[in-house]
C-alpha cells in the first residue's frame, strides 16, 4: 500500500462499494456522467503489466460484472471504458484503475464528447469540474454498497431494488433521463433522491 496514493487510503478502503479478491469498484469523485465509477486493485499496482495473467483476466471479469451492475442500477444499456496509462495517456494519478461510465441516449450533445469530458474531469487545473463533496461521496459509495448486497442476493432482486431506491413512492421518473432529479445531468447525486443544491444549468435533466 502506497500511503501518498489516494486510492490506497483508509477512506477509500472503506467505500468501496463492490470488492473481488483483489479488486475493487468506487465511484468517481469527479464523475462526468451519473454512474462513472472505477475499478482499480486492492494492492498498489501503477501498471496493467504489473498483474499476471490470472490477475488481469480477473481484474476484467470483475470490471464487466462491475459494469453491467452500474448500468443495471443506472438504467443504462450502454457504456464507455477508458484505461490510461502514462501521463502521456493522460492517467492522473498513479495507480491502475478502469473508468467505467454508463451512457443513455442524448446524455451529451456529441456521444464522442465524453473523453474530452473525462480529461477535464481531471485536471486539477480546471476549475469548472465536478468534484463531489465528502458528504455527496460518502452517500452515494454507501447506497451502492447498499444495493449491491441485495443484488447479490438474487432472490427478490427487482423488488428490494426498487425499495433502496426509491423512498416514496409517489416520487415519478422523469420521461427524459430515467429519474426525476433537478442533479441528474450535473452530478448523478439523484441517486440519493435528494437535492445537492449545486448552481448548474440543468434544462436537459
Amino acid at each position: 500500500m502506497n500511503t501518498n496514493c489516494p486510492f490506497c487510503n483508509a477512506d477509500n478502503q472503506l467505500l468501496a462499494f463492490a470488492t473481488s479478491g483483489d479488486f475493487k469498484a468506487i465511484y468517481n469523485l469527479s464523475p462526468i456522467l451519473p454512474g462513472h465509477c472505477l475499478v482499480i486493485p486492492q494492492r498498489h499496482v501503477t501498471s496493467l503489466f504489473d498483474l499476471d495473467e490470472e490477475e488481469i483476466s480477473s481484474f476484467f471479469s470483475f470490471a464487466r460484472k462491475v459494469t453491467a451492475f452500474v448500468c443495471e442500477v443506472f438504467g443504462s444499456d450502454a457504456y464507455d471504458w477508458s484505461l490510461q496509462e502514462g501521463n502521456e495517456a493522460g492517467q492522473s494519478i498513479d495507480h491502475l484503475h478502469l473508468h467505467i461510465i454508463p451512457r443513455k441516449p442524448d446524455d451529451l450533445e456529441e456521444s464522442g464528447e465524453w473523453y474530452g469530458l473525462l480529461q477535464k474531469s481531471v485536471d486539477p487545473l480546471n476549475k469548472e469540474r465536478l468534484i463531489l463533496s465528502e458528504g455527496e461521496y460518502s452517500d452515494i459509495s454507501l447506497k451502492l454498497r447498499e444495493v449491491e448486497k441485495e443484488r447479490s442476493k438474487k432472490v427478490g432482486f427487482q423488488a428490494n431494488l426498487s425499495s433502496v431506491l426509491f423512498s416514496s413512492e409517489k416520487e415519478q421518473r422523469n420521461p427524459n433521463h430515467g429519474y426525476d432529479c433537478a442533479n441528474y445531468f450535473a452530478c448523478g447525486y439523484f441517486f440519493m433522491k435528494q437535492n445537492c443544491g449545486r448552481s448548474y444549468d440543468h434544462d436537459r435533466c
